[in-house]
């Protein structure tokens, strides 16, 4: 639980973002989308690189529980 709000802190993933030669990864533990991405602008992720990109809406994989997954590299 978040001590300020106690609202529960979530795992915001998107996958395939950011990309230059592949896709990329951006996550957040925020305790909604909008603090999620707030949170992404204030580590220095550009917001205008996220123009026509799943980053552009809301979709995230939302971790609320135990999860794993991976996302491969490329070049």
């Amino acid at each position: 639980m978040n001590q300020l709000t106690k609202q529960p802190l979530k795992l915001y993933v998107w996958s395939d973002v950011l990309s230059d030669y592949s896709g990329g990864i951006a996550f957040a533990l925020a305790t909604d989308v909008r603090e999620a991405k707030r949170l992404l602008i204030k580590a220095g992720v550009p917001e205008n690189r996220w123009k026509g990109t799943k980053l552009d809406g809301t979709q995230a994989r939302v971790c609320k529980t135990k999860n794993a997954f991976y996302c491969w590299g490329g070049g």
